[in-house]
C-alpha cells in the first residue's frame, strides 16, 4: 500500500512540476480565434469578434477577408481569401496591447492552396515594421517559408517541404529580447513531408507586435476560389501546454483520488 501511495504521489508531483515548469502555466492570450462565429452575417471577417472579445477591423483598402467552412480545418470555419479576380485585395486586422519584451507565440493552422510567395500573408506587426509569413505555396520551387517586412531580415527557405502540403500547422516564436524568430511547421496530413521543421530568422530592434493582419494582395496569382485559409489562431506570451504534462497531472490526480477512496473504504 505504501509503495502504491508513493508511486501515486510521485505521478502527481511530476505532473505538477511539468505544468508549473511549462511557460503556459501563466500569461496573457492577446488574440484567440477559431473563427466559428460570424456576427456580421455576411461571410466576412470584418466586424466579427475573436474568442477573447476583440473585434476584427474593416480593411483600410480593398475588401474584407472571408469566413467559411472551406477555409477551416476538418470542416470547421476558418478565415481565408477568395478569388483575386472577384474580390481584389483582401485584408482584415485585429489590434491588441503592444508587447515590447519577452516572447510572443503565434500559432495557427493553415490551408495552403496555390499561388505565389507574398500572396496570402499572416502579418504580425507593430513598432518597427511587420513580420509577414507566407507558407508552403504551390509556386515552383517555393514549397517553403517566406518572410518579409520591416520587422525581420527578409528570408526565403524554399525547401521546407518535399512536396506541396495541403494543411499545415505553424508556430512562430518571437523573442523580442534576443531579437530572434523561430518558425516551426508541420504537415498535418503527412508529418514525414517536412524536410526542415524549424528554422530561425533575425528580428530587427524596435519590433513591438500589437496587431495581426490577414492579407491577400493583388499580385498573388491565386485565381482559384477559396484557395487559402487560416484556422485556430492564437497569439500569446506563453506556449500551449504540452499534452504529456497535462496527461501526467491528470493521471496523478486520478490515482490520488482512487487511493483516498480505498482508504475511506
Amino acid at each position: 500500500m505504501k509503495i502504491a501511495t508513493l508511486a501515486t504521489t510521485l505521478l502527481f508531483v511530476l505532473g505538477m512540476f511539468a505544468v508549473l515548469a511549462s511557460p503556459a502555466s501563466a500569461g496573457t492570450t492577446f488574440v484567440e480565434d477559431a473563427f466559428e462565429t460570424n456576427e456580421s452575417g455576411d461571410g466576412k471577417l470584418a466586424g466579427d469578434t475573436t474568442d477573447n472579445g476583440l473585434t476584427w477591423g474593416a480593411p483600410a483598402s480593398g475588401t474584407s477577408i472571408l469566413v467559411g467552412p472551406h477555409y477551416g480545418q476538418g470542416g470547421t470555419d476558418g478565415a481565408g481569401g477568395g478569388d483575386i479576380a472577384t474580390y481584389g485585395v483582401q485584408q482584415t486586422q485585429v489590434d491588441f496591447n503592444a508587447v515590447s519584451t519577452g516572447k510572443v507565440f503565434l500559432s495557427y493552422e493553415y490551408h495552403v492552396g496555390g499561388g505565389s510567395f507574398g500572396g496570402y500573408q499572416q502579418m504580425l506587426g507593430g513598432g518597427a515594421g511587420v513580420s509577414a509569413i507566407t507558407v508552403g505555396h504551390g509556386q515552383a520551387g517555393a514549397t517553403g517559408v517566406h518572410h518579409e517586412g520591416g520587422a525581420v531580415v527578409n528570408e526565403n527557405n524554399t525547401n521546407v517541404f518535399a512536396a506541396q502540403p495541403s494543411n499545415i500547422s505553424v508556430l512562430a516564436v518571437y523573442d523580442l529580447d534576443a531579437l530572434a524568430l523561430t518558425v516551426t511547421v508541420e504537415d498535418l496530413d503527412n508529418a514525414a513531408n517536412v524536410l526542415i521543421p524549424s528554422h530561425d530568422v533575425v528580428l530587427n530592434a524596435g519590433f513591438q507586435p500589437g496587431y495581426f493582419k490577414l492579407y491577400m494582395n493583388g499580385s498573388c496569382n491565386c485565381f482559384t476560389t477559396n484557395s487559402h485559409g487560416i484556422d485556430n489562431l492564437r497569439i500569446a506570451d506563453t506556449a500551449i501546454p504540452e499534452p504529456s504534462s497535462l496527461f501526467l497531472l491528470s493521471l496523478g490526480c486520478v490515482a490520488l483520488l482512487a487511493t483516498r477512496r480505498r482508504r475511506q473504504a
